[in-house]
């Protein structure tokens, strides 16, 4: 599926109690929060399997889940996109120090039962999205799932969004040439502008956690201003 994040799903995986699963994250309810809980619900079904988080940083998901999977996090640990500078020592994770593009990285890690991400696909050049999706695909086992929850600034002028269109064609690309099949048949795919326009039910990032936002990358101040910042879930399967 391709599809944002509404808050029907982000309530009903709260009520769930997923959130009591997860550690208590070192800031302030926003929008990771809701992508934290709507990845959480499709990878705690796993038992004895083995998970990898592409860009965990001080990932809050892997230590939940490493109780009872073996459990990787690939990161370059650079600082870059306000993720840490450091080496952090999460209980029960093992740190793959670089880019899941990098050879090493899909050689050391395989036959994954899910590979996933929290906002980082947003930060993947658009032109480099082929071989970053490639790269999570080789992770998996015939049949694991790929799950990542992806950031999308989305305003009521989807025609004005032409580079948010094409980077969206690249993230249903990973069906169309069938480097994964759907969560469901009936799994939502957007492809098209019309899709792209902001809608009352999607979840949203709240307008004082934005206002903190500005000051620290203060050029998206201007689409921020006239955009609502929402969540894109892309969820499948590596074919069988």
């Amino acid at each position: 599926m391709l599809e944002f994040v509404t808050k029907a799903e982000y309530w009903a995986a709260e009520d769930s109690g997923v959130l009591s699963r997860l550690p208590k994250a070192p800031f302030a309810w926003h929008l990771k929060s809701i992508q934290d809980a709507v990845a959480f619900t499709y990878l705690q079904d796993i038992v004895g399997g083995r998970i990898a988080e592409v860009g965990g940083g001080n990932s809050r998901i892997l230590p939940a889940l490493a109780a009872d999977n073996d459990c990787y996090n690939i990161d370059r640990f650079d600082g870059q996109h306000g993720g840490p500078a450091d080496v952090p020592n999460l209980m029960g994770v093992k740190n793959v120090i670089g880019y899941v593009t990098d050879p090493s990285v899909t050689e050391t890690i395989r036959e994954c039962d899910a590979a996933f991400s929290v906002s980082v696909v947003e930060h993947v050049p658009t032109t480099d999205l082929p071989d970053f999706f490639e790269a999570c695909a080789k992770l998996l086992r015939p049949g694991g799932r790929m799950v990542h929850l992806i950031d999308v600034y989305l305003t009521d002028r989807p025609q004005e969004q032409s580079g948010l269109v094409e980077r969206i064609n690249h993230y249903a690309s990973v069906f169309q040439l069938g480097l994964l099949e759907p969560w469901t048949p009936e799994a939502k795919i957007i492809s098209t502008g019309e899709d792209l326009s902001f809608s009352c039910p999607y979840a949203t990032n709240p307008d004082n956690i934005m206002a903190g936002w500005n000051r620290i990358a203060p050029a998206l101040r201007d689409l921020r201003a006239v955009a609502q910042s929402c969540t894109l879930k892309l969820v499948g399967t590596k074919p069988k």
